[in-house]
């Protein structure tokens, strides 16, 4: 079930956008494998599991995975059949009485497989509404690295969520700036980090093509992030915040008024990114 990574060009919103489609694509082709693997199973299949999990529940989907010394068989998750079995769940929970049913705890494998037979039986149209949405599968972010990549250098590459975070002058891990800090922080994670000539270059990306309710936080957020970067003394260090998608540009000239005097900062989309960083001496 692999994310489909396109970057055909520097702007990094198209390729977002060709991106999710091929990923959507490759998700109905994956999904409705899986589908009829579930469908495959018996109603009373006894390795097909719920469980209250921070007071939700859940089901677990585990297979046959060898056997022990003694003859005990092992189990194993499969780990996409659970992860559509509690999206099909979700479903069916979201109009509980319409589809016969008082609580969430009424429903068994039997039911999800009858819902799932439905998708099957839907024309590829159709079907696609029901599989996972690139939406959700951290494409962005790893388009916006992967043209960075591409017409940079291979360097850049996302990190990990809190491994590295600007905080008073320094970078460290987000745990690390909870302890010094002792709330909660203003100042995100670095998405992406590369290195152009002798500089290390760290990014904060962001991607919005339209405004919604959360789109005033995410500039907020980027804000913040640049005052922890102005902090930062060390000379051999690049700022970026990248902002692709309508919306996140129509913020680009407010932050870049706020920032500019930084030599060490620089606020664009993608395709601007990439020729300031093409041109470091």
């Amino acid at each position: 079930m692999s994310k489909q990574i396109q970057t055909p060009t520097e702007n990094a919103a198209h390729n977002i956008f060709v991106s999710r489609q091929a990923t959507n694509k490759s998700n109905l082709e994956d999904d409705s494998i899986c589908w009829g693997r579930i469908v495959a199973y018996p109603n009373d299949y006894p390795f097909c599991t719920t469980a209250y999990k921070k007071g939700q529940l859940v089901f677990s989907f585990k297979v046959e995975n060898g056997r022990t010394s003694t003859g005990k068989i092992k189990l194993k998750e499969d780990k996409n059949i659970t992860q559509i079995l509690n999206t099909v769940f979700s479903r069916i929970c979201s109009n509980l009485n319409f589809n016969g049913f008082d609580a969430p705890e009424e429903i068994k494998f039997k039911d999800l497989k009858e819902m799932v037979n439905l998708y099957l039986a839907s024309p590829a149209k159709l079907q696609i509404q029901f599989c996972r949405n690139s939406t959700r599968q951290k494409v962005d972010e790893d388009v916006q690295a992967a043209t960075l990549a591409k017409y940079i250098n291979d360097s850049f590459k996302t990190i990990k969520n809190g491994a590295e975070v600007i905080y008073d002058g320094k970078i460290v891990t987000k745990k690390e700036a909870l302890k010094l800090n002792k709330e909660e922080l203003d100042s995100r994670s670095v998405d992406i980090a590369g290195v152009v000539k002798q500089y290390q270059v760290k990014v904060f990306s962001k991607y919005a093509k339209v405004a919604g309710s959360g789109q005033s936080h995410q500039s907020n957020e980027t804000k913040n992030w640049l005052k922890e970067c102005v902090k930062v003394k060390e000379e051999n260090m690049l700022f970026v915040a990248q902002l692709d998608g309508g919306e996140a540009e129509s913020h680009i000239p407010a932050l870049r008024t706020q920032f500019d005097q930084f030599d060490n900062i620089f606020v664009g989309n993608t395709e601007q990114i990439i020729d300031w960083l093409n041109s470091v001496n």
